[in-house]
């Protein structure tokens, strides 16, 4: 989660614990319909890292957060798509090429849009309130004031073409 840019999680076969762990960790999360997901420490008793479990009840919800983490159940990528564990499920053959170009429109975003919205959702997820949130955006308007960027996606759409955003993390 604390990667300072977008990233995306490429899901087939079996994804268990710790798999499910780097999974909810990051931003996207696209699987291929073979994908089985199970969240085991309660078979094992084990303890599940804090992090993890906020980080999937943001996901999924209280209620289907507490089914996988206390039954330890095995769930398909359809299951796992309709309680939002994954945002896109394709059938295998088609992954590597949907995830190609899910990264490829990453990669033609603004880089200083996309920090923001990271650096709020994972302050929102945290539990960051109504002051806490502002004040991350204050900042990123502030950042945002001097970037040519905020000049270069409203000239490249008038121009009918694509944005060349220059702005990079300092």
């Amino acid at each position: 989660r604390e990667v300072p840019i977008p990233t995306v999680a490429k899901i087939r076969g079996h994804c268990m614990g710790g798999g499910v762990q780097i999974a909810v960790a990051c931003d996207i999360r696209a699987a291929d319909e073979s994908a089985v997901f199970s969240i085991p420490p309660a078979k094992m008793g084990i303890v599940y890292h804090a992090t993890s479990i906020r980080t999937l009840v943001a996901l999924v919800g209280a209620g289907q957060a507490s089914r996988l983490l206390f039954t330890g159940a095995k769930i398909d990528a359809a299951e796992a798509q309709s309680i939002r564990l994954v945002e896109t499920v394709v059938a295998a053959a088609a992954l590597d090429d949907h995830v190609e170009e899910l990264i490829d429109s990453l990669l033609a975003a603004s880089p200083l849009t996309q920090a923001s919205a990271k650096e709020t959702i994972n302050a929102v997820v945290d539990g960051a309130d109504g002051p806490a949130a502002q004040a991350i955006f204050d900042q990123w308007v502030r950042e945002w004031t001097t970037s040519v960027d905020r000049l270069e996606g409203p000239r490249a759409f008038l121009e009918k073409r694509a944005p060349m955003f220059t702005w990079a993390r300092s």
